[in-house]
């Protein structure tokens, strides 16, 4: 395994087929799973130091030479031959991705089984919906049961729902399912047909594990539930607003249905509020230490100024 393949995995830059790969790849060698856990903390401290640089506006010199280059690239493609154009690049990156895709879907094949009959009728005129919920069926069936089940844990959620936020173009969070016995352990972000999605990973105390898969695929605003179970594996998937979400797991309709409900409240109503931080409590009052006069013991009377006894 080279390490730009590691670096590409690291960078979410690798498609459905090779990351599925490189990722059966890591289950069997630690040194490069432990190369891979390197690339990560490079990644969040270089993000750290310049994520603010990189977010401030252009002054106008840099805006100026900005433009400059782009008009400089702009006439040099066009003369370039007809093959090189901006047009063909595009046309011929689409074969690739269909190419690629293609073979995705044969390596993949077996991983699920082949969908059962659906126990609710599919949304009409929704196949981008469709496939977004076989994808999250998929990733489910790979990744619950995977080693590498998540790139991010949980013990910092802000943080965790600010960086899928930022791989989908749009603000999602993991809804808090603590109440029915569901605590999240982290999340992912894959890349799929209809762009960037975020895979956020439930566990129970028996080791039951659930996933919810967000993403924005061209949906309509509003899709009602639709049931589909492939084998064992059971989701629900709907679309709210510019979103659309699958939940999946290995439930009987009826449980899983229990569960899409609950989230979907929890999703309209928003982030659940963080806890204020305790107050700082005060430091114990500490009494100086006596000075060297307030520890001697007192002088001591001669015996012949005390007063006598009468």
């Amino acid at each position: 395994m080279r390490d730009s393949d590691l670096h590409a995995y690291v960078d979410g830059q690798l498609d459905s087929a090779r990351r599925i790969e490189v990722e059966t790849w890591l289950a069997e060698d630690e040194e490069a799973a432990r190369r891979v856990v390197a690339y990560r903390a490079q990644n969040a401290a270089l993000h750290s130091l310049f994520d603010g640089v990189l977010k401030e506006p252009l002054d106008g010199q840099l805006a100026d030479l900005g433009a400059q280059l782009a008009a400089r690239l702009d006439a040099r493609s066009a003369r370039r031959p007809w093959w090189s154009q901006p047009g063909w690049r595009r046309l011929a990156a689409g074969v690739a991705f269909v190419a690629v895709g293609l073979g995705a879907g044969w390596l993949g094949r077996g991983q699920v089984n082949t969908p059962t009959v659906a126990e609710a009728p599919a949304q009409p005129g929704q196949p981008a919906l469709q496939a977004f919920a076989e994808e999250a069926t998929q990733a489910h069936s790979f990744y619950a049961n995977s080693r590498f089940e998540v790139e991010m844990g949980a013990d910092n959620q802000d943080a965790l729902n600010n960086w899928l936020s930022e791989r989908l173009g749009k603000p999602v969070f993991g809804p808090d399912l603590a109440g029915i016995g569901y605590k999240l352990i982290g999340g992912r972000s894959l890349p799929t047909e209809g762009g960037a999605v975020a895979q956020y990973m439930y566990e129970t105390e028996g080791g039951n594990r659930l996933t919810l898969f967000v993403g924005t695929p061209k949906a309509d605003q509003q899709a009602a539930f639709s049931f589909a179970k492939h084998g064992e594996i059971a989701s629900f998937y709907w679309a709210e607003g510019v979103l659309s979400y699958a939940l999946v797991g290995r439930f009987e309709r009826d449980q899983l249905m229990t569960i899409a409900q609950t989230v979907h409240q929890k999703l309209k109503s928003g982030p659940a509020p963080r806890p204020a931080p305790a107050p700082p409590q005060a430091a114990p009052e500490v009494k100086p230490a006596p000075t060297p006069a307030e520890q001697q013991p007192p002088a001591r009377v001669p015996d012949q100024e005390r007063p006598k006894a009468s």
